[in-house]
């Protein structure tokens, strides 16, 4: 593995991961200036989502958020004083809810199209625990619906359009361990969490993925996955895509021909942004003094242990409006 560092990132080439040359058509280059972004965030109220958001409002960019509970920033001074100057706007709904996902993107659009969609909806209610099955959610296909309800109400190309491409980017946030490839990259110590503690919520993480996948042009082909496996297996740009199916119990019956999600491979700026274990520690990008890199970014999987939820937020600003043509169209893994 060959380690190239710029700036305060650490970036890593992988040899088992083919290159990719980044999609022509992207206008997010390496010198987009975020103050002209209008960005719909999706799970924005906590978190990564909340700290991505803000940076991006301090950099002056405008923020559509889609929140259940728009009173949940009430006492916030920070999100309030870009309420104020009119950069945050916040809609309230239910990303569940296909006709709160179809009202948003419509309120978002209004003024100008909405460049990036940052999605990082997670469970954050109260969990059930069972020695069989770890760590239960409900609903069990909490992120993989939410997606869902997005992706198939976004603004798509008209018939007298130049191109049937989508040209909003989206950043999806996942998790290390997500697929087998993956589990078999992360620590030792942390196989028991991945493969038993939280499988389940993993699951519905995978299938997200695997729509990612599908909408961008990742996923494999029926045949395909005839082709080989170990050294003989094809590459592919998300590395679940020789993976079985998720359950349809996450994704609904006949998913891919669901009304107005994006045909496969006309929505190809994205990325697939799984971090590793998440913790509420305080941004070291931000500290850093000395310009040594405080995270590893790479395309796969870098098996690495944790990350603090800020230092990811960080990266989303930098990938976005610096390199996006390094990270833009993969799937992407950030950690200590």
């Amino acid at each position: 593995m060959e380690r190239v560092e710029t700036g305060t990132i650490q970036t890593f080439s992988t040899p088992d991961i083919p290159s990719i040359t980044p999609h022509k058509s992207t206008t997010l280059t390496m010198s987009t200036s975020s103050s002209s972004l209008n960005i719909l965030v999706v799970g924005g109220s906590r978190h990564i989502g909340y700290h991505a958001a803000l940076r991006f409002l301090d950099a002056g960019a405008t923020v559509h958020y889609l929140l259940r509970n728009p009173a949940v920033f009430d006492a916030d001074e920070l999100v309030q004083a870009h309420v104020k100057a009119g950069r945050a706007r916040l809609h309230k709904g239910d990303a569940l809810n296909e006709d709160s996902t179809r009202e948003v993107w419509s309120k978002a659009s209004e003024e100008r199209p909405v460049d990036f969609l940052l999605f990082t909806v997670g469970f954050t209610g109260d969990a059930k625990f069972s020695l069989t099955k770890g760590v239960i959610i409900d609903p069990a296909n909490l992120v993989t619906q939410c997606l869902l309800n997005i992706l198939c109400t976004m603004p798509k190309p008209t018939a007298t359009s130049s191109s049937t491409e989508i040209q909003t980017k989206l950043i999806i946030l996942s998790s290390s361990g997500v697929t087998r490839a993956s589990r078999a990259r992360v620590p030792i110590l942390l196989k028991p969490m991945f493969g038993y503690l939280i499988a389940l919520p993993l699951a519905d993480k995978f299938a997200s993925e695997r729509v990612v996948a599908h909408v961008a042009g990742w996923d494999a082909e029926v045949a395909d996955k005839k082709k080989g496996k170990g050294k003989n297996a094809p590459k592919y740009k998300w590395d679940g895509a020789l993976e079985p199916e998720p359950s349809t119990h996450l994704t609904g019956d006949g998913w891919k021909n669901r009304a107005g999600l994006p045909a496969r491979g006309t929505l190809p700026h994205a990325m697939i942004l799984r971090a590793g274990l998440l913790n509420d520690g305080e941004c070291r990008a931000d500290a850093a003094t000395d310009g040594k890199p405080v995270y590893r970014v790479a395309e796969g999987e870098l098996g690495g242990f944790s990350v603090s939820r800020k230092d990811v937020a960080h990266f989303i600003l930098e990938a976005v409006t610096k390199r996006w043509s390094e990270y833009g169209d993969r799937q992407v893994n950030v950690v200590y």
